[in-house]
């Protein structure tokens, strides 16, 4: 087979998974990029992690993990609320959307900094997962730039 039947061929074989390949657009930086997709199985996996540039240190940030979880969202927002006991965070705000959604706000110290989270859960329809949109800033920053990333977090979306 010469180099040119050999790269056709590649072309065709890969055109299916190319034509079906999510994208990212990043149109203010002027990119795309076919978004990162793999097999998934029962560990949590984050998909997006997304940082506006650093300042004092920390880039603040919004991330997108998928996690398994085949209990109800209440029992998710139970578990979550020991979790952010045990590591010393206060929840600011707990709000159910409905039966499959809620917005978090919590805050408090983590790795020696005053931190501000913002997330919005959603279970899946797809095999028992968890959809979890964080937001995070440093509590002294939060005022200037949640409005940002409370906007980024709010457009998750279930498909």
């Amino acid at each position: 087979m010469t180099k040119t039947a050999w790269f056709a061929c590649l072309a065709l074989l890969a055109a299916p998974m190319l034509a079906n390949a999510d994208e990212l657009h990043f149109t203010q930086h002027g990119f795309s990029i076919a978004a990162l997709v793999g097999e998934s199985n029962d560990a949590s996996q984050q998909a997006v992690m997304m940082m506006l540039p650093a300042q004092d240190g920390f880039a603040s940030n919004v991330n997108v993990t998928v996690q398994p979880y085949a209990d109800s969202l209440d029992a998710y927002l139970k578990v979550s609320r020991g979790e952010f006991t045990q590591m010393g965070l206060k929840v600011l705000v707990e709000k159910k959307l409905g039966a499959d959604s809620a917005i978090l706000e919590y805050a408090g110290q983590m790795q020696g900094k005053e931190l501000h989270w913002y997330a919005r859960v959603m279970r899946s329809k797809k095999k028992g997962k968890i959809i979890l949109a964080t937001a995070t800033a440093p509590s002294a920053q939060w005022g200037k730039l949640s409005a940002v990333l409370k906007a980024s977090v709010d457009s998750l979306k279930m498909e």
